[in-house]
């Protein structure tokens, strides 16, 4: 007959093959791509740092805002009811 088909077991498996390629000492070029892939991540950890500060600054202004708001708030109010107050008393001695 002609040819015997090849044994299966003869061919390395992927598994086998990868195994090879991470024995393989680093090289340049990989450095080179590691170095590469890195950087990306340093920027994205100063942006979240960026945005990490900017929350809490956003938050501390925003607690600033509200506190500055309710003071405003009862300050207003009282005077108001100060004045509804004048105003009834004025009302009932001018009808009396």
């Amino acid at each position: 007959m002609g040819t015997e088909p090849a044994d299966p077991f003869s061919r390395p498996t992927n598994i086998e093959i990868e195994l090879a390629d991470a024995q393989q000492p680093i090289t340049q070029q990989d450095q080179q791509i590691i170095q590469s892939q890195q950087q990306p991540n340093a920027l994205l950890q100063q942006i979240h740092q960026h945005q990490t500060t900017i929350i809490q600054l956003l938050q501390q202004q925003y607690a600033t805002d509200m506190q500055q708001l309710q003071q405003q708030y009862g300050t207003t109010t009282q005077r108001l009811q100060q004045q509804i107050l004048q105003q009834t008393t004025t009302i009932q001695q001018l009808h009396n």
